[in-house]
């Protein structure tokens, strides 16, 4: 399911991040890693939605199989962003316990 594995990358990279060994190299080069892969899986992602609409018909017809809302690059983002904050949030609060 490329929507798990999308947001497993995005929670790992935020969690890296905020790490305490975050700066340190081997933790950058992870997370560029980590970043390509998951560039990679959105692509292919979006890419097989694409053609999958392409061999279905009319478009009209692929909506009435398919009820799933495809993401914009700038949607993307701002689950990005938000998956960030939440990450930051649930790790300040974990480590308070």
């Amino acid at each position: 399911d490329f929507g798990t594995a999308i947001e497993t990358l995005v929670t790992a990279v935020s969690l890296i991040k905020q790490s305490k060994i975050a700066h340190d190299d081997r933790c950058k080069i992870l997370i560029s890693s980590l970043q390509d892969t998951l560039k990679g899986i959105e692509d292919k992602s979006y890419g097989q939605r694409a053609r999958h609409r392409s061999r279905s018909g009319s478009p009209r017809e692929s909506r009435k199989k398919h009820r799933h809302r495809t993401r914009s690059p700038r949607d993307r983002n701002e689950y990005r962003r938000s998956s960030e904050d939440y990450d930051g949030k649930y790790s300040r609060d974990h480590r308070r316990r």
